[in-house]
């Protein structure tokens, strides 16, 4: 009879990978009592590379709270005191913060910019109170992407603070008011590495603005425009799209007024304009949208595109449907 396998005789680097899968609920309140391997696997410091905190907000962090004072008998407990435990565990390799925008401070921040000096990966919480982001200058010189909720920092210093001090980034995703100053988007360029960008609920980008992400930002391959309700595309910024791999904008049409404005919501992908069935509807009517469609689908340029197993739509919807249906299509 062959002799049983024992989790001891497993590579480390493949039970790490097993392990890493977890979330931190499940690594902190179970891992630690199955057995003597997955204890001591949790004193590695490659076990807490990556943080996660999002879930635990998401499920209920009072109930997670609950569990792990009772758990480890504790009279108090704290998200701060929580992250500096798993800071600690991971001795300054971490890679990758994930808050949950309720969960953590600026203090919490600041801590964390001297305790992971090898951060790829930032997600913040959110900073409504004063912050001095000049602090984390010099912090993360390997950070790559960086997720920006709301802060007290008004967005023209955010972004130059990031262009100056964050060089090495090619992911950025900020949500909130730009202002009325769109020239300092120009100062994008500073980052010549990026390739992902997200605005969303960005009140006051104006098309001047997204002129300027389009011109200064040379290597693009996703960009994201949400709720961008001050302006509509024009035929200038789809030509300048067309170059990169998928431009979603979205103005934040509410479902009724989708048809009352020519591009209230366009995708591109790999430089082509998918969601050409949505112009103006009250301009070419549902059945012309239709004919455009079923044109597409038999042109051979857009095959790979539609070499998927479900259809965008029915046929069949009538207007109402359409309306109904969330106009953010996703192919």
């Amino acid at each position: 009879m062959e002799a049983e396998r024992r989790w001891e005789e497993l590579p480390i680097d493949c039970f790490l990978t097993i392990l890493n899968k977890l979330t931190l609920e499940e690594k902190t309140l179970s891992v630690p009592f199955v057995c003597k391997s997955w204890y001591e696997a949790l004193l590695l410091p490659q076990f807490w590379k990556v943080l996660n905190f999002y879930p635990l907000y998401v499920k209920s962090w009072d109930s997670f709270a609950e569990r792990f004072m009772q758990q480890y008998n504790l009279r108090s407990f704290s998200f701060s005191g929580f992250l500096k435990l798993l800071v600690r565990r991971s001795q300054g390799s971490a890679e990758e913060i994930i808050f949950h925008h309720q969960g953590g401070t600026w203090e919490d921040l600041l801590y964390v910019s001297n305790a992971c000096p090898a951060l790829r990966i930032l997600v913040l919480p959110d900073l409504r109170h004063e912050c001095d982001f000049s602090m984390l200058a010099g912090k993360w010189n390997d950070l790559e992407r960086l997720y920006i909720g709301e802060i007290s920092l008004p967005f023209e210093e955010a972004l130059l603070l990031i262009s100056q001090h964050f060089k090495n980034l090619s992911g950025l995703q900020f949500d909130g008011s730009i202002g009325e100053d769109n020239s300092v988007l120009s100062s994008l360029s500073l980052l010549p590495n990026l390739k992902y960008l997200c605005l969303s609920g960005v009140h006051g980008l104006s098309i001047e603005g997204l002129h300027l992400i389009l011109d200064g930002c040379k290597k693009l391959e996703e960009l994201y425009i949400r709720n961008a309700t001050d302006f509509q595309v024009d035929e200038a910024i789809i030509g300048k799209s067309s170059g990169i791999r998928t431009f979603v904008f979205d103005n934040g049409y509410p479902p009724e007024k989708l048809f009352e404005c020519e591009y209230p919501y366009l995708r591109f992908e790999y430089g082509r304009l998918l969601d050409r069935l949505m112009f103006h509807a009250s301009k070419f009517g549902i059945g012309k949208i239709f004919q455009e469609w079923k044109a597409m689908r038999a042109d051979p340029d857009y095959a790979d595109i539609f070499d998927y197993e479900y259809e965008l739509f029915d046929y069949e919807y009538d207007y109402a449907d359409i309306v109904e249906y969330d106009y953010e299509y996703e192919i």
